[in-house]
C-alpha cells in the first residue's frame, strides 16, 4: 500500500499533462478477454511515447537499450518486438487478421499469436512507467516522450570515454 501511494502521489503531479499512452495501455489491458485489438493497443500506447513518423527500429531500439541487461536478452526482446509489428502491420494494412491462437514465429520457434500480447504487455508497462519517471523528474516536460537522445544518452550513460 506504501509503494502505490507513492506511485499514485508521483502521477497525481502529472496526470493534467498529455497521458495518452497510458489510457490506450489501460484499453488494452482492461478485459481477460484478449483478441489482436488488444495487441494492436498496446502497439499504439508504445508508438505514442515517441514523436510522430519515429521508426519502428528506432522504437525496438530504444527499448532494447532500456529493457535488456544482456545481449541475450536484447535478441528476445528484439524478436518479440519483430513479430509485434510483423503482425501490426499485416493487420493494418489488411494483409491478413489474426487470431490469438494462430501460430507465428518467435526466433524461429512456432507460439501462439497471443504469447505476444503478453510479452508486449510488460515491455509497454516498462517503457510507460520509464517515460514517467522522466516527465515528473524533467522540469516543462508535458508528454510521455522518448526522443533519439534519450537513445544516446540510455547507450553512452555508464562510458567513461
Amino acid at each position: 500500500i506504501e509503494y502505490l501511494e507513492g506511485v499514485l502521489d508521483q502521477i497525481s503531479k502529472v496526470w493534467h499533462y498529455d497521458l495518452w499512452a497510458i489510457k490506450r495501455y489501460l484499453i488494452a489491458v482492461e478485459s481477460d478477454q484478449k483478441s489482436m485489438d488488444n495487441l494492436l493497443d498496446l502497439l499504439y500506447s508504445l508508438e505514442s511515447l515517441f514523436p510522430r513518423n519515429t521508426s519502428t527500429d528506432l522504437i525496438k531500439m530504444t527499448c532494447i537499450t532500456y529493457l535488456s541487461r544482456n545481449r541475450t536478452e536484447g535478441i528476445k526482446l528484439k524478436n518479440t518486438l519483430d513479430a509485434a509489428f510483423t503482425i501490426r502491420n499485416k493487420i493494418v494494412h489488411g494483409e491478413r487478421s489474426y487470431d490469438v491462437m494462430d501460430t507465428i514465429k518467435i526466433g524461429g520457434k512456432k507460439v501462439a499469436a497471443q504469447k505476444v500480447y503478453w510479452d508486449i504487455k510488460l515491455v509497454v508497462a516498462h517503457m510507460i512507467i520509464i517515460a514517467l519517471y522522466k516527465m515528473i523528474n524533467t522540469t516543462g516536460m508535458e508528454h510521455l516522450r522518448f526522443t533519439f537522445d534519450d537513445l544516446l544518452d540510455n547507450i553512452y550513460k555508464a562510458r567513461i570515454i
